[in-house]
């Protein structure tokens, strides 16, 4: 997803991603609702974006959904959704007024309970089962660390 200026998205979230393996790229948005972005998925690099409300991430664990060959639509098998694998690079995280109420965190706090790096298996066995409760790693890096109304973000990070 490029490009998109996404506002006045009332209880829904303007992004919402959702069984999907990766890669998934999402670059140069505005997503300025309450929830921003709802993250049910794995593989995606968040890139220049800005964050005006919550973000909420969770793997699922409860059904095996397909994948595909790299460039192609034929089917290699199927797997869970770990979540995680993520990269959040260069975004600006705002936050938004009248978000209370919905659920998620604000900038890359949704994202504490994944690990920097992919934990070890505690098991023998290679199947996707084996792995249920596991997250695979995320990385965050380059987000200016600041959160709060845009009036009161140094005049260094205003944009005019």
């Amino acid at each position: 997803m490029r490009g998109n200026a996404l506002f006045r998205n009332g209880p829904e979230e303007d992004l919402f991603l959702e069984v999907c393996h990766g890669p998934c790229l999402v670059e140069n948005n505005l997503l300025l609702s309450a929830s921003s972005f709802l993250d049910v998925s794995q593989g995606t690099a968040c890139l220049h974006n800005l964050f005006a409300g919550k973000l909420f991430a969770t793997p699922d664990t409860n059904r095996f959904t397909p994948y595909h060959q790299p460039h192609s639509t034929r089917v290699a098998g199927v797997m869970l959704v770990y979540g995680g694998d993520d990269r959040f690079l260069n975004n600006i995280f705002l936050r938004g007024e009248g978000t209370d109420a919905v659920r998620g965190e604000y900038g890359t706090k949704a994202y504490e309970a994944y690990s920097a790096e992919a934990p070890a298996r505690s098991t023998r066995d290679d199947t996707p089962a084996a792995d249920l409760g596991r997250t695979l790693p995320m990385t965050v890096r380059s987000n200016p660390p600041r959160i709060g109304p845009l009036e009161q973000w140094p005049a260094r990070l205003l944009l005019v």
